[in-house]
C-alpha cells in the first residue's frame, strides 16, 4: 500500500482517507510512516537524532557510519528477503513486528512437512 497515494489506497480498500488512516494505527503494512515501515523489518535501522535536512558534520558522520555498518552486514548475509522476518524488530518487536507472519510461516512449514 505504501507505494500508492492515500487517495488511491482509500479508493481500492473502499474506505475514506480518515478510515484508512485509522486502519493504519492497527495494520502497520498499510501505514505511511517510517516507524511502521521499520516494524515490518524492511529497514536495516532507523538513524535516531538525524533529520533528512541535517547537513552538519555530526549528522553526516552518523549517517555514513550507519551506511558502513549496513554495508558490512551484507558481507556474509543471505541475498533473499529473510532479513524482513529474522531481524530483532520483526521477531521481538514491541508492536508486533512480523510475529504473526512468522507464526503463520512456521505453522505452514509444519503442515507442509507432513
Amino acid at each position: 500500500m505504501q507505494a500508492m497515494s492515500k487517495a488511491s489506497s482509500a479508493r481500492i480498500t473502499q474506505r475514506t482517507i480518515a478510515e484508512l488512516e485509522a486502519a493504519t494505527q492497527h495494520v502497520p503494512a498499510m501505514a505511511y510512516d517510517i516507524e511502521n515501515y521499520q516494524k515490518l523489518g524492511a529497514l536495516y535501522q532507523l538513524i535516531e537524532g538525524v533529520k533528512g535536512t541535517d547537513t552538519d558534520q555530526a549528522a553526516i558522520s552518523k549517517v555514513k557510519a550507519a551506511l558502513d555498518e549496513a554495508l558490512t552486514s551484507l558481507d556474509d548475509a543471505s541475498t533473499d528477503l529473510s532479513f524482513r522476518y529474522t531481524n530483532p524488530i520483526a521477531v521481538n518487536g514491541e508492536a508486533g513486528g512480523r510475529k504473526a507472519t512468522n507464526q503463520v510461516r512456521r505453522l505452514m512449514a509444519e503442515q507442509w512437512a507432513d
